[in-house]
């Protein structure tokens, strides 16, 4: 099969939940069922929803990981084309996911019949989850230790839209959620009640308050080059007359390693235990979710060796989460590179140039004839 007839079955099946991976796998598992030389490995999630699946091609002694993510974000409003149905132009494939990332993933899955008949060897490792969780990719990366795969890869690719430019870090990635509790009452008597949103207003300006001491430390390896924090949500009340008594804050930041997040996620805390509340609130702060940070040295040996086939972007670091900072905690060398814009990514009409695809087809093969 051409990589643009097995993007148009990935296409046509909707992962946008990342719980509807199950169909996804099934549909890799039987294209590779006729080949020889290639064994899969299914890892499910404990309740059946979720589906990673491990494909080894060949016996190599140091396999090369190739990591994607067969989930997506929902479709929502703007398309003029079928989300879920590949389009293609004479120089674009239009489809939820032809980006982010299973245009990526089609021309991986294009090349283990080539991979085979040359004797070479990789693992593609496909995750059900990425854009909600990130759990899938710890299930995947636990069976690769049980299979004896992960002491032994040379390094990890994620294939990540970057432009076919390598990337060697990403930010740490926090969501979190600040509580506020009081006492609702009438408003007409307000003195019977504790304002929950009072004490919101003073969690508000502590969060900034903590986050700023950490804003003069920089990278000028990211384009933005200083951590950034904000409020992103905020609820609060249930009806005009009543005084509220629960107010609720989420947060979203991405901090330059992991030692600053948890510095900041300290400071946070004691910024909002010294609050000086109205009487009858409270405060409860909590880590809601996160992607785990990684930087690769250039230097590095597998950095190099990836190098010299492909150039390092201007930006070699990005804010954005991947699921590289995951593989890079368990000792693997990682980077990041892929066909396709991340400005594509997410967007209505998401598509990738036919051009991206093949020069990735082409780099792609050239770094497996390298390593296998």
């Amino acid at each position: 099969m051409t990589y643009l007839e097995i993007l148009r079955h990935l296409i046509a099946c909707d992962t946008t939940t990342g719980h509807a991976t199950p169909a996804a796998v099934e549909w890799i598992a039987s294209y590779l069922k006729p080949l020889g030389g290639v064994a899969t490995h299914r890892v499910r999630s404990a309740d059946g929803a979720r589906a990673s699946l491990i494909i080894c091609i060949g016996e190599g002694a140091r396999p090369l990981l190739l990591s994607g993510h067969l989930d997506v974000v929902p479709a929502g409003a703007g398309w003029t084309m079928p989300p879920f149905a590949l389009t293609e132009t004479p120089d674009k494939v239009f489809g939820r996911g032809t980006t982010d990332m299973k245009g990526a993933i089609a021309v991986a899955l294009s090349l283990i019949p080539d991979i085979v008949a040359h004797g070479k060897s990789a693992c593609i490792v496909l995750t059900p989850d990425e854009e909600v969780a990130g759990t899938g990719v710890h299930e995947a990366l636990d069976a690769l230790d049980r299979l004896g795969i992960l002491p032994r890869a040379a390094g990890c690719i994620v294939m990540e839209p970057t432009g076919l430019e390598v990337l060697l870090g990403q930010k740490e990635s926090v969501i979190g959620v600040i509580e506020v509790h009081g006492k609702t009452a009438h408003s007409s008597d307000p003195a019977q009640g504790a304002n929950a949103l009072a004490g919101a207003m003073a969690a508000y300006g502590a969060f900034y308050g903590a986050l700023k001491p950490f804003q003069d430390r920089s990278d000028a390896a990211f384009q933005v080059p200083h951590c950034v924090a904000d409020i992103t949500l905020f609820q609060s009340g249930i009806a005009a007359n009543m005084i509220p008594d629960k107010a609720e804050m989420a947060y979203s930041g991405r901090f330059l390693d992991a030692a600053q997040k948890e510095a900041f996620m300290r400071a946070l805390s004691e910024a909002l235990m010294r609050l000086p509340l109205p009487a009858g609130v409270s405060v409860a702060h909590r880590e809601t979710a996160g992607l785990r940070g990684f930087a690769t040295d250039a230097g590095d040996a597998f950095a190099r060796r990836i190098l010299t086939h492909a150039p390092m972007a201007a930006y070699p670091k990005v804010s954005y989460g991947t699921e590289a900072g995951c593989f890079s905690a368990r000792g693997i060398p990682t980077l990041i590179l892929g066909p396709g814009r991340i400005a594509q990514a997410h967007q209505p009409d998401e598509f990738i140039e036919k051009g991206q695809l093949d020069d990735w087809r082409r780099l792609l093969w050239q770094i497996v004839l390298d390593f296998g």
